[in-house]
């Protein structure tokens, strides 16, 4: 599912803390705060901020996603992709126009598609 990079009003953002456990796709216009579990998609049109107790068992789809818990799952249609030294990611593919990794992150990725890279 593709969102636009912008939208024409401004949404508050979602929160779900570390005691969320959703099964099924969660989908929003604006931004997300995910610390719990999800089975399923996980899709936004602005921002995705996974907190360190994070456990995603589906694919990530936004505009810029910051990942800091664990996601098993590919991440597509990224403008920027930041992924935190407690980030651990188990994936098919990751496609993102840019990329920042810190250093410590997990990553088992089979295929990166990455047009800007930067490693800290």
């Amino acid at each position: 599912m593709k969102y636009p990079i912008t939208t024409k009003t401004k949404l508050l953002p979602n929160i779900l803390d570390a005691d969320s456990h959703c099964i099924g796709s969660i989908y929003t216009l604006g931004s997300i705060y995910f610390n719990g579990r999800i089975n399923g998609d996980l899709c936004a049109a602005e921002k995705i901020v996974l907190g360190p107790s994070a456990i995603i068992n589906g694919n990530l789809e936004a505009r810029e996603i910051i990942i800091e818990g664990t996601v098993f799952g590919n991440i597509d249609n990224c403008v920027h992709l930041i992924l935190r030294k407690t980030a651990a990611i188990q994936s098919a593919f990751v496609h993102a126009e840019s990329c920042q990794i810190e250093r410590g992150a997990g990553l088992q990725i089979l295929d990166m598609d990455i047009s800007s890279f930067n490693a800290e």
